[in-house]
C-alpha cells in the first residue's frame, strides 16, 4: 500500500474483503498475515482489531550455545524471531 492510500484505510477493507472471499470460497481455512514483530505494538494492536491473533506454532530450533546466548542478549527480538520466545 503506498502512503496516500493509509491516510484513507483502503488497506484496512483490502484486507477485510481478501479475508471475506477467502471465507466465501470454501476452499481456504486460514489466513496468515505476517509474523508477530513483538517492537511494534501498532502493528500488534491492528493484526489483533483485524481478527488476527497471535499463535505460537511448535517448532524445534537447534543453535549453537554459543550465538544462541549472545544472539539473545545482543539482538533479543531477532533472538525471538528465530525461536519465538525470548
Amino acid at each position: 500500500m503506498t502512503t496516500e492510500a493509509l491516510a484513507n484505510y483502503i488497506s484496512h477493507g483490502l484486507t477485510f474483503e481478501f479475508v471475506q472471499a477467502c471465507r466465501r470460497s470454501g476452499q481456504i481455512c486460514e489466513v496468515v498475515h505476517s509474523p508477530h514483530i513483538p517492537e511494534d505494538p501498532g502493528l500488534i494492536a491492528y493484526k489483533e482489531a483485524m481478527g488476527f491473533p497471535v499463535v505460537q506454532i511448535p517448532a524445534k530450533v537447534e543453535m549453537n550455545p554459543v550465538i544462541k546466548n549472545f544472539l539473545r542478549w545482543k539482538y533479543p527480538h531477532k533472538h525471538y524471531r528465530f525461536t519465538g520466545r525470548y
